[in-house]
């Protein structure tokens, strides 16, 4: 898909939210987004700001974390519905993982937050392209975006390192995020490209990017391919999850754990065996679960695990 320049950010930007009840896939009707003179804030601003109507971010159970724990397991999720509380998440969600070209959403909300008209379309042009060589040239522009992402959206597994295919995170912190610049800043510029890389380009959703009633979503894979990465985010939740094996076996995991359905992932065989696991105590896990109604009398039910690694040694490469 060629390049485009600054004048079309304010083109119609096609979206699901008018879709509730259905397939983003199957929507066909619009709205317009003007995207080029969004002024993002940072939650510390914003915390007087009135949030959107009917959201919470209290399903994430935000606790600081004492210390990161690295993640040697093959798969991570985490979906949690800012409106009725429901989380779901792995065991290991907050554990932290090489983040791939995840990071391009730390990295272009930065440059839409600070940058001027020639880094917001390349950061534009970043995410709706997946382009590896404007990823270096912005992160070289500005070598902080990803630190500076994780110090004001509170995301512990979250470490920027030389090259930011290298950087790490978890699909807790990436969740996490997206869930606050839904609460708080419902018209960041991030959000308006992430619905309309959905829009343009469904043959490079997988994983997240094919749940129902997603408006936005981002994926990224490493340059080995073996390694896959998705966040999406509906009008009232987000859905992101992390895979070493494949696309297929990403969105089976997404299908299973946010839906119930399809094929189980992990199964029995993909878990580590007890003789092969440690225990990562600094990062006991929750797993929430809330009835979807949202109603006063909801009863909520908590299951707390304490998450496992597979080996003690971070790999060298990461």
């Amino acid at each position: 898909m060629p390049s485009r320049s600054a004048s079309s950010y304010s083109r119609a930007v096609t979206t699901a939210v008018v879709c509730s009840a259905l397939l983003v896939t199957g929507c066909g009707r619009s709205i317009t987004t003007d995207i080029t003179n969004v002024v993002l804030k940072s939650p510390e601003e914003l915390a007087d700001v009135d949030r959107t109507p009917g959201l919470s971010l209290q399903g994430f159970e935000y606790k600081k974390q004492a210390k990161r724990t690295f993640d040697h397991l093959p798969y991570q999720y985490t979906y949690v519905n800012l409106r009725t509380g429901k989380h779901v998440g792995s065991t290991n969600e907050r554990n932290s993982r090489r983040a791939q070209g995840i990071v391009r959403l730390f990295i272009g909300h930065y440059a839409f937050t600070k940058g001027g008209e020639k880094e917001r379309e390349q950061a534009r042009r970043m995410l709706l392209h997946d382009d590896n060589a404007i990823t270096d040239e912005l992160y070289s522009v500005f070598p902080n975006s990803i630190s500076w992402v994780a110090d004001k959206y509170q995301l512990d597994a979250t470490t920027a390192n030389n090259y930011w295919a290298y950087s790490q995170t978890s699909s807790y912190d990436v969740a996490y995020f997206l869930g606050q610049l839904l609460d708080r800043e419902p018209d960041a510029t991030l959000l308006a490209v992430m619905r309309e890389r959905q829009s343009l380009n469904p043959q490079q959703n997988y994983g997240s990017g094919v749940l129902p009633n997603i408006i936005g979503s981002q994926t990224a894979e490493s340059d080995e391919n073996k390694e896959y990465f998705s966040a999406g985010y509906g009008s009232d939740f987000v859905a992101v999850g992390a895979v070493n094996t494949s696309k297929t076996t990403l969105t089976d995991m997404m299908k299973y754990q946010v839906l119930g359905e399809g094929k189980p992932y992990p199964t029995e065989t993909e878990k580590p065996s007890a003789s092969e696991t440690t225990s990562a105590t600094s990062t006991s896990a929750t797993l929430t679960s809330r009835a979807a109604s949202g109603t006063a009398n909801t009863k909520t039910a908590a299951v707390t695990k304490t998450a496992t690694t597979t080996a003690t040694k971070e790999p060298t490469d990461y």
